[in-house]
């Protein structure tokens, strides 16, 4: 059972979610290309997002389904009260569906000047809130299609480590994999791996990353300021955070001038040693990740990338 216009199908995994209200309207809400995401209007008015998805064959180390692992990366950004997120309602499976049912947060605004302030210091807050010592989280989970493996690296406390051990090295070896790397790719970023420790400040402190932060994965609402949704969570280095959203763009500079300024605040000003390089690890990251999704037409950004962070190894300095 799809979820794709099946009502019936839709009311069954609502009422393993708890909700026993006939569905009155079912509204496609676009992209479908790991779930059905629809908007449902009920008999008793209320509306809910629901994303309906074929239930997996097979667990591993990650969680039930992919709906678990966003209803535990939403819950808990929510548990840090800083970044809104909606509110997880449910999740209601049959033997071939899941389907996880959210707070419908209306129609995404356009956030003003002020909304996007206001979202680089709550965004600093949410990194500043974790209380971790050790990078990765309680259970793997998932990058758009890529698996995530969020357990600890040889040397937990180090960023360092878990960025070589837990996603750059795994981001290699797929591409490897697919076919997708030359000799010189596959040097050039296994020199990168080596080198992380002369590139990083040894103190890099994990925070709490929504994990997949583009504009597209922001929901500016009315009353709320702007939410995130469709995580991809785990605890890293703060500023990795920042290379997603400058990759495609969308977010102002005044938000992550804000973002910086308030982590400051809380953290002190060595919270930006090294930060242009931090920040490009983490597009380099999803820029890796892009080519093994969408194919070569990303190799050229992430051998740039690559190359830049290890002139910096030649120079004998880092990036400040």
């Amino acid at each position: 059972m799809s979820g794709q216009g099946d009502m019936s199908g839709i009311e069954l995994l609502l009422r393993e979610a708890g909700i026993r209200v006939d569905v009155v309207e079912s509204v496609s809400c676009g992209g479908g290309c790991i779930a059905d995401v629809r908007r449902l209007r009920l008999a008793d008015d209320r509306t809910f997002v629901v994303k309906i998805s074929s239930r997996p064959d097979a667990a591993s180390s990650h969680l039930e389904s992919r709906a678990h692992e966003e209803a535990a990366g939403l819950a808990a950004i929510a548990a840090s009260r800083t970044v809104p997120v909606p509110e997880v309602i449910g999740i209601g499976s049959t033997e071939g569906s899941v389907m996880l049912v959210l707070e419908d947060l209306g129609e995404s605004n356009r956030p003003s000047n002020a909304d996007w302030i206001e979202f680089g210091g709550r965004l600093a807050e949410l990194h500043a809130s974790s209380g971790e010592d050790l990078f990765g989280f309680g259970h793997d989970n998932h990058l758009g299609n890529t698996s995530q493996d969020n357990s600890p690296a040889s040397d937990p406390a180090a960023w360092s480590s878990f960025l070589a051990q837990r996603r750059l090295g795994p981001m290699r070896r797929r591409l490897d994999d697919a076919g997708l790397l030359d000799s010189i790719d596959r040097d050039l970023l296994e020199r990168l791996e080596g080198d992380l420790s002369s590139i990083l400040p040894v103190d890099i402190r994990p925070g709490l990353l929504h994990g997949d932060l583009w504009s597209g994965n922001v929901h500016a609402t009315v009353g709320r300021g702007i939410a995130v949704i469709d995580p991809a969570v785990f605890h890293g280095d703060p500023l990795f955070e920042l290379g997603m959203m400058r990759l495609f763009g969308g977010f102002p500079r005044d938000c992550e001038s804000a973002y910086f300024d308030r982590l400051v605040e809380i953290e002190g000003p060595d919270a930006l040693d090294a930060a242009e390089a931090r920040i490009e690890l983490g597009r380099l990251h999803h820029l890796l990740n892009h080519w093994l999704l969408f194919g070569p037409g990303y190799g050229h950004d992430a051998r740039r990338a690559a190359s830049g962070l290890l002139s910096m190894v030649s120079r004998g300095g880092r990036i400040r």
